[in-house]
């Protein structure tokens, strides 16, 4: 193997460009420009040599748009390791092909190219600016698109691509991690939304398409909807929207229409399940409920020693009567016996049409998550509408709207409660008892619950699927906007936005009820809620968009 390395410097101020050049190549003319030439020949166990193709010199010139010299362009042999060169000050270069061979050349900020060399021994190569590469493309205040780097003030975008790899039953707790100075506090309560502090702020704006909304939350959107994220951070970035955007602003782009021409139908399912748990809280199952040594039904876990043969009257859950039993730990494994098969399923199905004059899209998804707890389960449903199209040359409509609909049965039964499961069974109850036996929990239906205690904690079983707080929340948001070219540099755009919010909630408590829930004690409760919101938002913006000369 022969290994030949030039190093060549370059002086960064002599070269007749360098007037004219980008502040990247000046700053490459004064950089070591390396050329690497690798000569490999191998031979066979009777070191006998290796048959290669006929070879021949080409020579060319790789220039950009403005037909200036591109220096220390790549230019390899496709399919042919360890044969390439670079393009010299000149945007000069000249390589060893064989019969039918192809050039690639790439270079940073440009489009990469592929030549066929031919029979030609010398080619001239004009690369093309890459627009993905040199003018990333944000979306920014009002939903206007512009280049990342004309920006004066921080942004960061999240791809919808990288949203939809492992869906939740949330879209917040998916950006957790994805965006410098966003912070996702999640909880581990069912149905409680993620807090998000960006930038220290926990009330940044969210514009959808554009459009702000009062009533939306990142929460009622499906991931596979999303085209991408852009979240601008602090008063700068969101400064035209007021006193609303001065935390900073999450803007979501959805999607519309299909890439490329044509029909396109997908249909995608997630689904995540239990699979056992990590590790469960601590108590001890040594003593019973009670106090000062003595078991007691009550809500205190100082009583009596267990599995040592003592005999107290207790409740018995299967003949529903006070007898006297020993006093044992068969207990010690209600919250295991509480909790039930856990899954989160998300399925979506969207067709889109793309044909020269416009596009259009519609998706339907459906989001179920069952939670740990009995009667805890929850689910989704939303279906999205959007689309483009050209009216002639100078006018460009768009549209989008969305529906979105959440019913849950129970919302409660977390947090520090008197529905709280995991306080009521690990810490305000002893061993002593075996939750399973109480699924059977009316004595007289719907009067007289079966339990051994008759203050402030119920039968885990009961309030799970009696004492209830129903969710059935409803939300509709549309956009529409018009565009009219008035002149090559003069753009006219006129958009309104509106969203919808109802919400019916139902409280209910059972007759024998031990926790009040803000109900008079054991005589029951019902109360029934309604709220409707709405909000609009209009925008005339002209646009002026003009280059004088450099």
């Amino acid at each position: 193997m022969n290994i030949k390395i030039l190093f060549q410097c370059l002086p960064p101020t002599k070269n007749r460009y360098a007037a004219r050049r980008s502040v990247l190549r000046k700053v490459m003319c004064g950089i070591v420009v390396a050329m690497l030439s690798l000569n490999l020949a191998y031979a066979d166990e009777g070191n006998a040599p290796v048959v290669q193709q006929q070879q021949r010199r080409v020579a060319g010139m790789v220039l950009d748009e403005k037909g200036e010299p591109v220096i220390g362009a790549n230019i390899v042999v496709k399919g042919q390791v360890g044969s390439g060169t670079i393009t010299d000050m000149d945007g000069k270069f000249s390589i060893n092909v064989s019969s039918g061979a192809t050039l690639v050349i790439s270079y940073i900020g440009y489009a990469v190219q592929e030549i066929a060399v031919g029979n030609r021994t010398d080619i001239t190569v004009t690369l093309v600016e890459s627009s993905r590469m040199v003018e990333e493309v944000v979306v920014t205040a009002l939903g206007m698109k512009r280049s990342e780097k004309a920006l004066a003030y921080s942004t960061q975008k999240v791809g919808g691509e990288t949203l939809t790899k492992v869906k939740g039953a949330n879209l917040t707790t998916s950006l957790t991690g994805r965006i410098s100075g966003l912070q996702v506090n999640n909880s581990t309560e069912f149905l409680e939304d993620p807090k998000v502090y960006l930038r220290g702020n926990d009330n940044a704006l969210l514009v959808i398409d554009g459009v702000p909304y009062g009533n939306m939350n990142l929460r009622d959107l499906n991931q596979d909807d999303i085209l991408d994220i852009n979240v601008l951070k602090g008063a700068t970035a969101s400064a035209l929207y007021g006193s609303r955007g001065g935390s900073g602003a999450i803007m979501v782009t959805t999607k519309k229409g299909a890439d490329k021409k044509g029909f396109t139908l997908d249909v995608n399912t997630s689904n995540m399940f239990y699979a056992g748990e990590l590790t469960m809280p601590k108590n001890q199952t040594s003593y019973s409920s009670g106090q000062d040594g003595k078991y007691n039904h009550i809500d205190y876990v100082w009583g009596d020693k267990l599995d040592i043969g003592k005999i107290y009257e207790q409740w018995d859950p299967i003949n529903k009567e006070w007898r006297w039993m020993e006093l044992t730990s068969k207990g010690k494994n209600n919250l295991q016996d509480f909790l039930q098969f856990s899954m989160i399923s998300s399925t979506t199905a969207s067709v889109s049409q793309r044909g020269e004059n416009g596009g259009i899209r519609s998706s339907l998804s459906y989001l179920y998550n069952k939670a740990q707890y009995p009667n805890q389960k929850y689910q989704r449903f939303n279906y999205t509408l959007s689309g483009d199209m050209k009216l002639g040359d100078k006018v460009t409509i768009e549209t989008s709207m969305g529906f979105n609909k959440r019913t849950s049965p129970n919302i409660v039964g977390g947090g520090i409660s008197e529905q709280g499961y995991l306080y009521n069974i690990l810490m305000w109850t002893g061993p002593e008892y075996r939750l399973a036996d109480y699924k059977d929990y009316w004595v007289i239906p719907h009067e007289k619950q079966s339990w051994h205690y008759d203050n402030y904690y119920d039968n885990p079983w009961m309030s799970a699927n009696e004492c209830l707080k129903t969710l059935d929340e409803n939300k509709f948001n549309g956009m529409f906007s018009v565009n009219y070219q008035i002149l090559p540099s003069l753009k006219l755009m006129l958009r309104s936005g509106i969203d919808v919010y109802g919400n019916r909630e139902v409280k209910r408590n059972p007759i024998g009820t031990n926790g009040s829930r803000n109900w008079v004690k054991s005589v029951g409760g019902y109360s029934e809620a309604h709220w409707q919101n709405w909000s609009m938002n209009n925008d005339l913006i002209a646009t002026f968009d003009k280059r004088f000369g450099d």
